[in-house]
């Protein structure tokens, strides 16, 4: 079975933003799910692996997106913290060079 119009954009997305895929993500058949699923508990099959660099992948891109340290592959309450405070200091400069007068 062929992916929609939109799993295709989706999976477009992710890989420009370096998140790796499996082709059982992608296509909507159940088949391929369930064939993926059964030989990822296979030892030796690099599923283990997959998932993690995917999640790493997937963190680091929503990382980028908020303004987090690009190298972070977890977003944690630091790296989250973090990436708030550079977008307030941003925003607080921006603020302070370009603020209105207000007169009565």
């Amino acid at each position: 079975m062929a992916p929609s119009a939109e799993q295709q954009a989706l999976a477009q997305a992710a890989l420009q933003r370096g998140i790796p895929l499996k082709a059982s993500q992608v296509n909507g058949g159940q088949f391929g799910k369930y064939l993926d699923s059964v030989t990822g508990i296979v030892p030796g099959s690099g599923s283990k692996a997959f998932d993690q660099s995917q999640r790493d992948a997937f963190n680091r891109a929503v990382g980028r997106t908020i303004g987090a340290d690009p190298a972070a592959s977890k977003i944690t309450d630091t790296v989250f913290a973090g990436a708030k405070r550079d977008v307030s200091n941003t925003y607080d400069d921006l603020w302070n060079r370009n603020s209105l007068n207000f007169t009565p």
